[in-house]
């Protein structure tokens, strides 16, 4: 529901937002922005590509292509629930990275972990199979990707008891039995904190 995805949007900037310092001059673009509701929680001038483009943004916002994100650079990339939906990741990746600034921020959140209790258990359970989920990713080959990338993982984290979607006694119960689509638990989703360093 929105209440709660607005809940989740807040925590997850809290997470960036300790260590990218917004202001009104940074160049920021979620790449999958969606609703735009996360990204217009920032100050910087605000950039976007979205798989289907609308026919009107409003004036503070830019949509971008992939050959027009090649053409510049920002302060922070925002990759928001969508890489495990993006059919050519490399390549979008390498476009992508390349489009930091030195010392600028690529944020993933939002993004099934294959590193987790619930992908142990019993990986087509998993709570996050989703026929537009195209690949699934963890918090190692990741780090490792972005390393190569002369990006360094700053933090990872696995948000759940802070989140709106948590019920602990009751996704307990869920998990243990087994049975059903697993739960939301601990480690299910990711978080990563990036800084390009060269």
């Amino acid at each position: 529901d929105k209440y709660k995805r607005k809940i989740q949007y807040l925590a997850d900037k809290k997470i960036i937002t300790k260590y990218f310092k917004d202001s009104a001059k940074k160049k920021i673009l979620d790449y999958g922005f969606g609703n735009e509701i996360f990204i217009r929680l920032f100050k910087g001038k605000k950039y976007g590509f979205e798989f289907v483009k609308k026919e009107k943004y409003k004036k503070d916002f830019t949509f971008l292509e992939n050959n027009e994100i090649k053409k510049k650079k920002f302060d922070l990339i925002i990759l928001r629930g969508v890489i495990e939906h993006i059919p050519n990741f490399k390549e979008i990746l390498n476009i992508l990275t390349k489009s930091v600034k030195k010392n600028g921020f690529l944020f993933i959140t939002a993004t099934p972990n294959t590193s987790s209790l619930s992908f142990k258990l019993n990986n087509k359970k998993f709570n996050q199979n989703h026929p537009l989920h195209l690949v699934h990713f963890n918090h190692i080959n990741l780090a490792n990707y972005f390393l190569k990338k002369n990006f360094f993982n700053l933090e990872t984290a696995f948000q759940y008891y802070e989140t709106p979607y948590q019920n602990y006694s009751m996704d307990f119960k869920n998990l243990k039995k087994n049975k059903k689509t697993h739960p939301p638990a601990v480690g299910n989703m990711l978080t990563m904190v990036f800084k390009k360093l060269v």
